[in-house]
């Protein structure tokens, strides 16, 4: 469960900042 959610904020942030220097 933990390493779910770990996985899933990290995507998260990685997808963010990729947008955000687009």
């Amino acid at each position: 469960m933990c390493v779910c959610v770990c996985v899933c904020v990290y995507v998260c942030v990685w997808f963010s900042l990729t947008l955000s220097l687009m």
